[in-house]
């Protein structure tokens, strides 16, 4: 910019509603600042510089937070399997938190801060913030396909609903039993017990 004064006066720079955790004059169109943590939810805030305490200039919806993004939701592969992989998609319906999610993406932020993830409206169990592209959490017991996961940072987050889906059950046999315990055809009555056998029931 311009008449930003002199290296003597006092420089402050604030981004939206906080101060610059340091800010340095570098000549009389130019000051630099160490840019502050992100405060709630919104992204986009204006600039401003106070010199001396009695000239401000100020430059709205200037400057932009990167927002959450998520690009990966997968499950971990099977502990004692060391020729299985990560495993993209579904997850078993009836795990129950066995079940470790992780989530990769962006703007995860830093480990001092309130990090906290969510699969189809239910709290990840234990969640873990792993990098500023990674977390991890239990899933808890849910059914359904395109389920929302979001990542909350504090008062900000960021949704996919096209990456986690819990498994549909799976049948595998249908018996109809006597008390000798085996099978026989259903009577065309019908009022007989069946057994089915599958998973994720």
């Amino acid at each position: 910019g311009a008449a930003f004064g002199y290296v003597d006066l006092t420089h402050r720079t604030r981004i939206g509603e906080t101060v610059c955790d340091r800010s340095v004059w570098v000549s009389g169109s130019s000051v630099t600042c160490k840019i502050p943590r992100k405060r709630g939810g919104v992204r986009t805030v204006g600039m401003h510089l106070t010199v001396a305490a009695h000239r401000v200039g100020e430059l709205s919806s200037s400057f932009t937070y990167d927002k959450i993004e998520i690009s990966r939701v997968y499950r971990q592969k099977e502990p004692g399997c060391p020729t299985c992989r990560p495993q993209d998609g579904n997850v078993p319906s009836g795990s129950g938190g066995s079940v470790v999610v992780t989530v990769r993406g962006s703007g995860f932020q830093n480990s001092d801060l309130t990090q906290k993830l969510s699969f189809g409206g239910s709290a990840g169990e234990a969640s873990v913030w792993i990098s500023d592209t990674s977390m991890s959490a239990r899933v808890a017991r849910g059914t359904g396909v395109q389920k929302e996961v979001i990542v909350t940072v504090e008062q900000d987050s960021g949704t996919v609903t096209t990456l986690f889906s819990y498994d549909a059950p799976v049948l595998a046999t249908l018996q109809n039993t006597t008390l000798d315990n085996r099978p026989r055809n259903i009577p065309t009555p019908g009022g007989a017990s069946v057994t089915l056998q599958g998973a994720a029931f």
